[in-house]
């Protein structure tokens, strides 16, 4: 049995038979299982459109983002390294950091 998933979806992206139930902007996992073969399968309708296509139609019509400018990449690392970096709540280079660990490493010997 072949199985496709597809996560992130927003229902918009959906047919309107599979919209029912779901809230307007709602992100969903499609998935869609089926047999291994077409064997004995009749061939689709013109208006028909194949699991595969609509996959790829759906990816290509997802809304991309701009790539961000370099000085907004740059404004970002900075910004990251500030609140999440090593020494960044003590405003402190990371030898000044090691001196104080190694103080209280030994502070008890």
């Amino acid at each position: 049995m072949n199985k496709v998933v597809k996560h992130h979806i927003p229902v918009e992206r959906l047919p309107e038979e599979l919209r029912r139930g779901f809230a307007a902007g709602e992100i969903v996992e499609v998935e869609v299982r089926g047999p291994a073969s077409h064997e004995g399968g009749s061939a689709p309708d013109d208006e028909e459109i194949t699991l595969e296509a609509w996959l790829r139609q759906v990816d290509e019509e997802e809304p991309r983002r701009p790539p961000l400018p370099p000085e907004e990449i740059e404004r970002r690392g900075a910004l990251f390294d500030r609140f999440f970096g090593s020494h960044a709540h003590l405003n402190t280079s990371i030898e000044e950091a090691v001196e104080r660990i190694r103080a209280l490493r030994d502070e008890d010997d």
